[in-house]
C-alpha cells in the first residue's frame, strides 16, 4: 500500500520542515506461533526521502499481555535502536 500526502500540485520548499500526521490501521501483521505470538510491522516502510522524526501510538486489546519487546531503526534489515519506548496503561 501506499499513501500520498499534501497536494500533488504543490512543490514543497527544500529545507524547510513538514509535518504530516497520518492514522491508519494495519492487519495481517500477527504471527502466531507454538511458543509465543508475535506482532511485527514496518511502521513507515521503505521510501527514497528522509525522515527525521516518527512517533508511533499503539493500542493493544486490554487483555494483551507484552512479554517481550524489539523494535529496529535504520533501513529495512536494520537492527539499530534510535529509539524510546514506553508502556502506558490507557484502560483501552
Amino acid at each position: 500500500m501506499r499513501i500520498y500526502v499534501g497536494d500533488k500540485d504543490v512543490n514543497l520548499v527544500p529545507a524547510h520542515y513538514y509535518t504530516y500526521e497520518i492514522s491508519y490501521q494495519v492487519d495481517r501483521v500477527l504471527g502466531f506461533f507454538d511458543m509465543y505470538d508475535e506482532l511485527y510491522w514496518n511502521v513507515n516502510g521503505a521510501g527514497d526521502f528522509d525522515i527525521d522524526k516518527i512517533q508511533v501510538t499503539m493500542h493493544l486489546p486490554h487483555e494483551a499481555k507484552i512479554t517481550q519487546f524489539n523494535a529496529y531503526t535504520g533501513i529495512p534489515g536494520s537492527q539499530g535502536n534510535n529509539y524510546i519506548s514506553e508502556h502506558i496503561n490507557d484502560g483501552i
